[in-house]
C-alpha cells in the first residue's frame, strides 16, 4: 500500500509540488513533503518524480522580505523558503535538508527562531520581525522538533520545551491554541513527539495515553476529544506519537529483532515486551484498560471495592489493576490517581488505608501484603521503604520467620516462611520485593522455603501455605518468576521444569485449569510463566493469548472462566490484562514522571454509571480461585498504537487552517 501511494505522489509530483511548472520555484511545503516521504522510504529525494526536490529547496531560499529595497513576490522575510507561508512548511523544508544530509542554507534556521514568542510558544503563521506572535502547541511541537534536530539552538529549543510543559493539560492532552481546555489531537500528536524527541518521556507518554483513549473503534481519531467522526489529518500525527517516532526519525527500515534473556538483566527492570505479536493475536488491551479504568469499577478513580462490603476498598485488588495499568501504558494518569491515593494515606468509606491491610509495624503483619505493596512503589519508581509512611522492606525482613510457630499461634507456617503468608503467590511477593530492593541476603531464607516446596517430580508448586499435596497453574507461575529473579543459576533447572509442567497443563483450546474451571487468571500468569522461555514456548503463548481474547467481552473486561457464569469480573480483567503482555513482575516497570492524577469527583457529583444491556454489568468483583492474601497480580508490557508508519508522512494543512483563523482573531483582538 505504501509503494502504491509513494508511486501516485512520484507521478504527479509537477501538479503537487510545481505548479508554477517544472522549471520555477516549488512549493516549499509540497517539496518538503514529498522529500521527507522519500527519506523516510529509503528513496532518493534528489530524483523524486523527475526532480531534486533539495535542490531546488536550497535554491529558492528568500533573499530579503517586503520591507527592503528590492521585496522579492512570495516572500515574508529573509530566510524564507519561496512561498512557505507558514511555520510548518519552513520546519518541514529544514528537516527535509537536514535528513537528506544537506546543510540548510543561512538564515533558514534563523528564520524559525524568530517565530518564537516570548512565552516559548510557535506562531503558526511566516510573521515578520515584530509583528503579533501567538503560537500554539501543534506548531511548537513541530519546530522544537526541528530546532533540536538542526542543532545549536538551545536557547530557543529550551523555551519551546518549557512552553509545552506548561501547556500540557491535566490530562496529558494539549490544546489547539493556548489557554483552551479542550485536547486537540494534532497538539498533543505533535507535542509529544517534540517531547520524546527531547528527553520528557513521561510528559510524552501522558500525551499518548490521551491520545489512546481517542481512537475510535475504526481505528482512526477525530480532531478533538469531543470528535465522534475519524479525520485523515489528525490520525498520521497521532499514529507517529503512538509508535515513539517523529518525522525526524521515521522510516521503513525494519530493526534487527531482539529477544530478551530468560533471566532480567542486572542493569534493573524493564517493560520490553518479551516478542513483538502480530495486532489481533490476543486481547483488546486498550478496551481491557478501559473497563478497568470504568467509574462503574474503580472506585471515585482510587480503588476497587470489596464485592462484599460496597464501602470497603479492596486494596489488594486496587494494586492487581494498577499493575495491569502499569503494563499497558493505556491510561498513566489513572495508574498515577490509584498510587497517591494508597501511598497519600488514602482512605476508604470505612476510613481502612492502605498499612490497615499490609499490618506494616504491627502485630499481624502480613508478609503477602506487604510484598504486594512494597512491588507497587517499584513498580512505579516509588521508594518502598518509605511507601506511605512505612519501611515496608523493613517489614518484610522483620516478618521471615525463624521457626515455625506453635498452635494457637498460625503465624508461621515454617522457617523461611512470611508471617501470615497463606500461599505460595503471597509468599512469592515477598521475595520479588525484597530482591528488588538488593536484599538479597535478608531473602535467601524465603527463597529456601519456597524452593523446598517444589513437587520435585513434576516441578510444580502448590497454592497453600503449608502445602497441601496439590499443584496449581498460577502458584507455579507465580513461583517460577521469582525463581527466575534469583541472581546466579542455582534454580534455573527447576525455573526450566516448572514450566515444563506448565506447558504440560495447557487445554485443548489454550486454556488453563484453575480453581474455576478452565481459568482466565490461569491462563494469563501461564503466559507470564512461559514468556520467560518464549523460544520455547511461543506456540503455547499465542494459543493462551487467542483462548484469552475469546473471553473477553464487549465491554472491555473478561469472565473468570469458560464454563459457568458469564459476564466480566474486576479481578480476572486485571489479570488477564497485565498477565496478556508476558512480563514478569520480577521486571515490571513504569514511569509516573510527566503524569498527572485525575481529578477525583465527589459521590454526590459523580455521574452515574451507563450499562449498555446485554454487556454483562461490568461491576462484579468475584474472588474465584478463592480467598487469601496478596494477590491475583497482573503482569504486564507496553502496547503501541496501531502500527501504521508512513502513511503518516505529513499531514498538517487542516489543523493548520483552523489554528491560523484563530491566530488571526488574537491578532486583530481480595486477592490469593
Amino acid at each position: 500500500a505504501l509503494d502504491k501511494v509513494t508511486a501516485h505522489l512520484a507521478s504527479r509530483a509537477d501538479a503537487y509540488a510545481y505548479p508554477a511548472g517544472p522549471d520555477e520555484a516549488p512549493d516549499a511545503t509540497a517539496a518538503a513533503r514529498l522529500a521527507l516521504l522519500a527519506e523516510s522510504t529509503e528513496g532518493d529525494p534528489r530524483a523524486f518524480g523527475g526532480h531534486d526536490l533539495l535542490g531546488d529547496l536550497v535554491k529558492h531560499v528568500c533573499p530579503a522580505g517586503p520591507d527592503s529595497g528590492s521585496p522579492t513576490p512570495g516572500c515574508t522575510a529573509k530566510g524564507d523558503f519561496h512561498g512557505a507561508m507558514y511555520a510548518d512548511g519552513q520546519a518541514l523544508a529544514v528537516l527535509a535538508l537536514l535528513r537528506g544530509g544537506v546543510e540548510p542554507p543561512a538564515g533558514t534556521v534563523d528564520r524559525l527562531t524568530q517565530l518564537v514568542c516570548q512565552n516559548g510558544s510557535v506562531t503558526s503563521i511566516l510573521i515578520r520581525p515584530g509583528e503579533n506572535c501567538d503560537g500554539d502547541p501543534a506548531t511548537t511541537g513541530l519546530v522544537a522538533l526541528v530546532l533540536d534536530e538542526a542543532g545549536g539552538q538551545d536557547a530557543a529549543v529550551a523555551k519551546a520545551r518549557t512552553y509545552l510543559k506548561k501547556a500540557q493539560l491535566e490530562s496529558g492532552a494539549f490544546p489547539l491554541s493556548t489557554g483552551e481546555t479542550t485536547g486537540s489531537v494534532t497538539a498533543t500528536a505533535y507535542a509529544a513527539q517534540a517531547l520524546r524527541a527531547l528527553g520528557d518521556g513521561g510528559a510524552a507518554d501522558a500525551a499518548v495515553s490521551w491520545l489512546s483513549r481517542q481512537q475510535h473503534d475504526d481505528g482512526g481519531f477525530g480532531f478533538d476529544e469531543s470528535a465522534t467522526d475519524s479525520a485523515l489529518y489528525p490520525t498520521g500525527p497521532a499514529v507517529l506519537a503512538g509508535t515513539g517516532t517523529s518525522l525526524a526519525t521515521l522510516t521503513t527500515k525494519t530493526p534487527e529483532p531482539t529477544v530478551p534473556p530468560t533471566t532480567p538483566p542486572t542493569t534493573g527492570p524493564t517493560t520490553a515486551p518479551p516478542t513483538t505479536r502480530p495486532p489481533g493475536a490476543g486481547p483488546d488491551l486498550k478496551k481491557g484498560v478501559a473497563y478497568l479504568t470504568s467509574p462503574a469499577n474503580l472506585h471515585q478513580g482510587r480503588y476497587y471495592r470489596a464485592v462484599d462490603n460496597a464501602g470497603r476498598a479492596d486494596f489488594g485488588l486496587t494494586i492487581d489493576g494498577a499493575f495491569a495499568l502499569a503494563a499497558t501504558g493505556h491510561d498513566d494518569n489513572a495508574l498515577r490517581t490509584i498510587v497517591d491515593f494508597l501511598a497519600q494515606g488514602g482512605k476508604d468509606s470505612e476510613g481502612r488505608t492502605l498499612h490497615d491491610w499490609t499490618g506494616v509495624g504491627g502485630k499481624y503483619a502480613l508478609g503477602g501484603s506487604m510484598g504486594k505493596a512494597a512491588l507497587l512503589a517499584q513498580v512505579v519508581e516509588r521508594d518502598p521503604r518509605d511507601f506511605g509512611g512505612q519501611d515496608l522492606i523493613a517489614g518484610l525482613a522483620d516478618a521471615v520467620c525463624e521457626k515455625p510457630s506453635t498452635a494457637p499461634d498460625r503465624s508461621c507456617a515454617a522457617e523461611g516462611a512470611y508471617t501470615y503468608a497463606p500461599s505460595v503467590f503471597a509468599h512469592s511477593l515477598g521475595i520479588i520485593a525484597q530482591l528488588r530492593a538488593g536484599e538479597e541476603k535478608a531473602a535467601e531464607a524465603p527463597i529456601a522455603y519456597l524452593a523446598s516446596l517444589q513437587h520435585s517430580a513434576s516441578g510444580a508448586w502448590p497454592s497453600l501455605i503449608p502445602a497441601t499435596g496439590d499443584s496449581d497453574v498460577d502458584s507455579t507461575a507465580m513461583a517460577a518468576m521469582t525463581m527466575d529473579l534469583v541472581p546466579g543459576d542455582a534454580h534455573a533447572a527447576a525455573v526450566d521444569k516448572a514450566l515444563a509442567w506448565i506447558a504440560s497443563r495447557q487445554l485443548p483450546d489454550g486454556g488453563f485449569p484453575g480453581a474455576a474451571g478452565n481459568s482466565v487468571n490461569s491462563a494469563a500468569l501461564a503466559v507470564q510463566g512461559l514468556s520467560l522461555d518464549t523460544e520455547k514456548y511461543d506456540k503455547q503463548i499465542t494459543k493462551a493469548l487467542k483462548f484469552l481474547a475469546s473471553q473477553q467481552n464487549k465491554d472491555g473486561g473478561f469472565n473468570v472462566a469458560k464454563e459457568g457464569q458469564r459476564g466480566s469480573d474486576i479481578r480476572a480483567s486485571a489479570q488477564a490484562v497485565g498477565g496478556s503482555t508476558g512480563i514478569s513482575f520480577g521486571v515490571l516497570t513504569r514511569s509516573l514522571d510527566g503524569t498527572t492524577p485525575n481529578p477525583v469527583p465527589s459521590p454526590s457529583s459523580s455521574a452515574p454509571a451507563i450499562v449498555t444491556p446485554g454487556d454483562g454489568g461490568g461491576g462484579s468483583v468475584v474472588d474465584a480461585d478463592g480467598p487469601g492474601d496478596g494477590g491475583s497480580l497482573a503482569s504486564t508490557g507496553v502496547q503501541a498504537l496501531g502500527l501504521a508508519a508512513a502513511a503518516a508522512v505529513l499531514v498538517l494543512a487542516g489543523w493548520r487552517t483552523v489554528a491560523i483563523a484563530r491566530n488571526r482573531r488574537t491578532a486583530t483582538g481480595g486477592e490469593r
